[in-house]
């Protein structure tokens, strides 16, 4: 809670009713809790910690990290790998190497080292081809989820017999038997296989 060392009593009783319904916040606050004084109270701030972003404030602060401007992509000891890299990045000319890794701080990550190889950088909406034991997905990279380490894919014209809302969502590459980037012509027609290519700078 935002301030609680200014408002104590409240910061106090607000966790004793949470403990007294086993931390279930739906249960404790289901009937309006009333603060000394009679009001009634709405909402509380609630602190987060930040665990990873850009510093901020000659370094005593964090910020969010902002939008993601590509992703690079490795295979490493038969998997694959997925480097996020954000706008302020781009911007101090930093290329990252760690590949986000599932429910891991950053500084934790998989580091993408001289035994890692680079396959190919993700935009947004760039054709890409997943083969997985179970599937194969064709479509159009819709972004990364930092948290796990997974994609969303979504399907040509979000077509949703094949995926909610059109979009498959959380899908795991790291064990897929293969990950593939593709070219589109500017009419659409032609798809082709992007070449091999080396990493690129941020600048």
């Amino acid at each position: 809670m935002v301030n609680r060392e200014r408002e104590k009593d409240l910061y106090d009783a607000l966790k004793a009713r949470l403990e007294a319904f086993n931390d279930d916040p739906a249960k404790a606050f289901a009937e309006p809790f009333i603060k000394k004084g009679g009001a009634i109270v709405k909402s509380v701030r609630v602190e987060q910690v930040q665990k990873s972003g850009v510093l901020v404030r000659e370094g005593n602060g964090v910020a969010d990290n902002a939008s993601m401007v590509r992703v690079d992509v490795f295979t490493k000891d038969g998997k694959y790998f997925l480097v996020p890299i954000y706008t302020w990045q781009v911007a101090k000319g930093i290329l990252p190497n760690k590949a986000a890794t599932q429910y891991k701080d950053e500084e934790d990550w998989e580091v993408m080292d001289n035994s890692a190889i680079f396959k190919f950088s993700l935009h947004p909406n760039d054709l890409v081809k997943l083969v997985t034991k179970k599937k194969t997905i064709l479509g159009y990279f819709n972004g990364l989820d930092r948290a796990t380490g997974n994609i969303a894919i979504k399907e040509h014209d979000l077509e949703k017999s094949k995926a909610k809302g059109g979009i498959h969502q959380g899908v795991g590459i790291k064990l897929a038997l293969s990950f593939e980037k593709y070219q589109i012509d500017e009419l659409g027609k032609n798809i082709r296989l992007c070449n091999p290519s080396k990493c690129q700078s941020v600048r």
